[in-house]
C-alpha cells in the first residue's frame, strides 16, 4: 500500500512485463532457474563453485537482449555472482508487486537491527523489581506448568551458528543462491527463517522420542545415574512426558508456539501424532516471538496470520493443513520497531495464568528468549 501513493503498480508491472518478454521469455526464465536450482541445491556444503557454474553464467548472460554485455568474471565464484544477479533481474522483472513486498520486508528487517533495543530494562536492578523475595511470597493462588521446547536447528543456525568457520563461506554462498531464487515469493532463507534438513530430522526425533516410553525411561535413567533416589522427580518428568503426547486423565494441556516459522515446523512435525489424535490446534502467539537483531527473528506472517509452511507440508504431505492445525487468532503480527523484550514476556505470563488449562506447552519457542 506504501508502494501505490507514489507510482502506479499496475502501469510498472505491465512495463516489467513487456521488458520479460523483451529478455528471454518465460520458458528461458524456467529452464535458467531450474539450472539454477539444481546447481545451488546439488553442491552441498562443498565449495559452491564447481563446474556446473560455467554453464550456469553462460545460460544466464545468453538470456540478455542482444546488444547487453556483460563482463563475465574469471573466478568461479564471480562468475556465481553474475548468474544471480541476471537471476534476480529477470525474478524481478516477472513478478514486480511481490519482488517490491519481499523488498519491502527486508527493508523493514533491517530497520530493526538498526533500531533494536529489546534488552532495555532488563538489566539486573531492573529484574529485582519483577521478582518477589521468597520470604514474602506469602499464599500461592494459582499455579502453573509451564514445557519449553526449543525449535530445531534453522536455515540461519545452519550457515552461521556452524562450529566449522571454514564451512560458513559456501553456506553462505549457497544460502545467497537460494534467497535469491526465492525473492519473488513469501518463502526466505535468512528472514523467519524455516526449519534446515538437519532441524526437521532433530523435530521428527522429538516425535519418536515421545513415543517410546523405552526412550524415555533411558533418559530417567541418564539423568539420575541409574538410581531411583528421587522417585517425586522422576514421576513428574513421566507426567509432562505423558502430557506432551496428549495422554487423558493427566488435566488439560495447550499447545502454543512463537509466530516465526523455525520454531511452527518443529511444532507441528515434532508433535504431530497428538495434532492428529486431539485435533486441537498450536495458538500462536507474538509475545513468544524471539529476541535478537538479526534479521531471521523479523516475521513473515502480519496480524492474525500464519506464515508460508511449505517445510512441514514437505515433511507431513497432504493430511498437514494449517488452517486446521494452526490458530492465528492471538497473533499480533512483527514485533514493533524500538520495542523492548520485557513487556512480551510479561503479556505471555498474563496470558498463562488466565487460561484454564494448568500446562502450557510452548512447541516451541526460542533460546534466546528462553534464557533472558
Amino acid at each position: 500500500s506504501t508502494y501505490t501513493h507514489i507510482f502506479d503498480l499496475d502501469e510498472v508491472a505491465h512495463w516489467f512485463t513487456d521488458a520479460f518478454v523483451m529478455v528471454g521469455g518465460a520458458a528461458s526464465y524456467e529452464s535458467l532457474a531450474s539450472s539454477a536450482t539444481s546447481f545451488i541445491e546439488g553442491t552441498g556444503i562443498g565449495a559452491i563453485a564447481e563446474s556446473g557454474i560455467d554453464e550456469l553464467s553462460s545460460s544466464a548472460v545468453a538470456l540478455l537482449p542482444e546488444g547487453w554485455r556483460v563482463a563475465v568474471p574469471k573466478s568461479e565464484v564471480g562468475r556465481y555472482a553474475v548468474a544471480l544477479g541476471i537471476i534476480f533481474l529477470l525474478n524481478l522483472l516477472r513478478n514486480p508487486s511481490a519482488s517490491l513486498a519481499k523488498l519491502a520486508l527486508w527493508l523493514r528487517a533491517l530497520a530493526f537491527c538498526v533500531t533494536w533495543r529489546e534488552k532495555k530494562g532488563m538489566k539486573k536492578k531492573d529484574l529485582e523489581k519483577c521478582i518477589v523475595p521468597p520470604g514474602r511470597l506469602g499464599r500461592i493462588i494459582k499455579k502453573k506448568t509451564i514445557v519449553f521446547i526449543r525449535h530445531g536447528e534453522s536455515d540461519w543456525n545452519e550457515v552461521f551458528n556452524c562450529k566449522n568457520k571454514l564451512l560458513r563461506p559456501p553456506r553462505l554462498l549457497r544460502a545467497i543462491g537460494r534467497e535469491t531464487l526465492l525473492y519473488p515469493t513469501h518463502h526466505s532463507v535468512f528472514i523467519d527463517s524455516p526449519l534446515s534438513a538437519k532441524g526437521v530430522e532433530q523435530a521428527r526425533g522429538l516425535g519418536n522420542f515421545l513415543q517410546s516410553s523405552a526412550d524415555a525411561q533411558r533418559l530417567e535413567d541418564v539423568r539420575q545415574g541409574g538410581k531411583n533416589s528421587n522417585t517425586k522427580k522422576s514421576a513428574r518428568r513421566k507426567k509432562i512426558i505423558r502430557q506432551l503426547r496428549g495422554e487423558s486423565g493427566l488435566g488439560d494441556s495447550v499447545l502454543v508456539s512463537s509466530n516465526l516459522r523455525r520454531a511452527i515446523n518443529t511444532g507441528c512435525i515434532g508433535l504431530w501424532r497428538r495434532l492428529e489424535r486431539t485435533r486441537e490446534r498450536i495458538i500462536l502467539l507474538s509475545t513468544l516471538q524471539e529476541m535478537s537483531r538479526n534479521v531471521d527473528t523479523s516475521s513473515i506472517a502480519g496480524a492474525g496470520e500464519f506464515p508460508e509452511m511449505s517445510v512441514v507440508t514437505d515433511v507431513l504431505g497432504p493430511s498437514f493443513e494449517p488452517e486446521h492445525v494452526l490458530d492465528a487468532s492471538e497473533n499480533d503480527g512483527n514485533k514493533k520497531l524500538c520495542s523492548q523484550a520485557l513487556p512480551r514476556f510479561e503479556r505471555f505470563c498474563e496470558w498463562c495464568m488466565e487460561r484454564d488449562e494448568k500446562t502450557i506447552i510452548v512447541a516451541a519457542g526460542h533460546s534466546l528468549w528462553f534464557k533472558n
